[in-house]
């Protein structure tokens, strides 16, 4: 994932920490925190539930969160950076409102087919 960023020229920090948490990568000019789950820590009810409650906190700090599976990158990194493309999108045209540096969703995320 960070090979095809860097190939796109943008802008990210890894390990970004915030509250109590260390992110995978964060898109630094758009508030975009990109999570890269391997099935082994994440693929299982207790995991999900303990990913979910972390990224209502984080976004409600005003990030946008966007995960993968490891495998997934592996098999279609295009299909990925379409994901992050739209978002990055809709961030772009206020589909996704910037209020004082946080991010607020007024949309429906997309699947990227």
């Amino acid at each position: 994932m960070q090979k095809e960023l860097k190939k796109r020229n943008y802008n990210f920090e890894t390990q970004f920490k915030i509250l109590t948490y260390s992110t995978d990568i964060l898109l630094t000019d758009y508030n975009i925190i990109i999570e890269c789950d391997g099935r082994y820590w994440h693929d299982n009810p207790k995991s999900q539930e303990r990913d979910k409650q972390r990224d209502i906190k984080i976004e409600k700090e005003g990030y946008k969160i966007l995960r993968f599976w490891d495998d997934e990158i592996k098999k279609n990194i295009k299909k990925c950076m379409e994901k992050i493309e739209n978002t990055i999108f809709l961030i772009n045209n206020n589909y996704i409102l910037k209020d004082k540096n946080r991010v607020r969703s007024n949309w429906i995320q997309p699947m990227c087919i």
